[in-house]
């Protein structure tokens, strides 16, 4: 392990953010979900542990699998989408009222899930440009 300035006793025994799997068993106050469903989360804030084959963790970490989303595409977009919205939001600033313009190599990521679309700053228009669209031809979100 490689220390980034953290005293490495705080290091997750188990590492890993991303997670995407069915819900297995429930808490007695959990109402958002029930064993069976398909959910995808980042475990970062919640005690990590993703790499792991089984992780136990608070609903609020979670949200409900996209049906068209295979289980690896929805394990690979939390912590990713996170980042795209802290840097639009916290770096680059974008508010409401604001145009961001993005590019997206489609032949990489076949699915809309990308981190602009993902990373929507409320109230601000994205447009995404799209290697395989028509010259001047874009996606509004």
């Amino acid at each position: 392990m490689v220390s980034d300035g953290h005293d490495c006793a705080e290091a997750p025994r188990v590492p890993g953010a991303d997670i995407a799997g069915r819900v297995e068993a429930v808490g007695k106050s959990v109402t958002r979900f029930r064993v069976g469903d398909e959910v995808f989360g980042d475990l970062s804030s919640h005690g990590w542990g993703g790499f792991a084959e089984y992780v136990s963790t608070s609903e609020e970490a979670l949200a409900p699998k996209p049906s068209n989303v295979s289980f690896e595409e929805a394990a690979a977009v939390p912590m990713a989408a996170v980042t795209a919205l802290q840097a639009l939001r916290d770096c680059g600033r974008v508010r409401a009222g604001q145009r961001v313009l993005g590019w997206r190599h489609v032949r990489a990521h076949r699915r809309n899930h990308g981190g602009l679309s993902a990373g929507r700053v409320p109230g601000a228009m994205v447009r995404v440009e799209s290697d395989e669209a028509p010259r001047g031809a874009s996606e509004r979100r």
